[in-house]
């Protein structure tokens, strides 16, 4: 439970339901904005995996499977995102 509310199994349904609507926005309509919320999400997702691995390795010290798989997906949905959109740098430009 998060908060003693939602179900965190629900929260990462969303998180990764929520990517893939981005993801096949981005791809039809190839959106700055839509790239930008899906590297926040992925990033957001990716985090939380990391919190959460914490949590079962040093606090509950007990490992679910399940949700190990969640965390390496998340990574790898991570990794996916920033290598196929590589973040572009702006040059700024001196006025002499």
């Amino acid at each position: 439970m998060f908060f003693g509310i939602v179900p965190l199994a629900l929260l990462g349904v969303l998180e990764y339901f929520s990517e893939l609507v981005v993801a096949v926005y981005l791809v039809l309509t190839n959106n700055i904005l839509s790239l930008k919320l899906l590297r926040l999400l992925a990033t957001l997702g990716a985090i939380f995996s990391l919190y959460f691995v914490y949590l079962m390795v040093f606090v509950i010290k007990a490992i679910c499977l399940y949700c190990f798989a969640s965390a390496i997906i998340s990574f790898a949905l991570y990794i996916v995102v920033r290598l196929a959109y590589p973040q572009k740098r702006s040059v700024m430009i001196k006025c002499t």
